[in-house]
């Protein structure tokens, strides 16, 4: 799902919200314009540039939502023998808060933070196979790294 911002729009006659979705904007809700209001109005293209009415007092914003950079695992993928562990770091760029993580099969391996930090995960080797370590970030950042554990 693409990332949304609501904005609200304040205008001489009242206020509507807005929907900023990649591909235009939409009308979600409008204070003055019911009854001949249509919910989710696509705008016809994107406006490329801001622009203002001071005649009017409103106006037309413009705002980019940045798409959520993948998160990254070094090394990749990991190779760990059973009963022994290794340390993975996993990062995503402009992020440095915590990862939710999972284990496809986890009787495969363990996955847990070490202490005192978001991005350094132990990964034990409990028997033989290969499985995958998801991890993700607010609001919608993934990544995953494959897991061999040898015998």
């Amino acid at each position: 799902m693409p990332p949304v911002v609501i904005v609200r729009i304040r205008g001489a006659r009242g206020f509507a919200f807005a929907s900023l979705l990649p591909l235009g904007l939409a009308l979600v809700g409008c204070q003055v314009c019911a009854p001949n209001f249509t919910r989710a109005r696509p705008a016809p293209a994107p406006i490329p540039s801001p622009t203002s009415s001071a005649a009017t007092g409103g106006g037309t914003i413009v705002i980019g939502v940045p798409t959520p950079s993948p998160v990254l695992c070094s090394p990749a993928p990991v190779t760990v023998a059973v009963n022994q562990r290794t340390v993975v770091d996993c990062t995503a760029q402009n992020y440095s808060g915590p990862f939710t993580s999972a284990v496809g099969d986890p009787t495969i391996a363990s996955v847990q933070l070490t202490g005192g930090t978001f991005t350094f995960f132990y990964v034990s080797g409990l028997k033989a196979g290969t499985t995958t370590l998801s991890l993700a970030y607010p609001p919608s950042g993934t990544g995953s790294v494959d897991i061999t554990v040898t015998p």
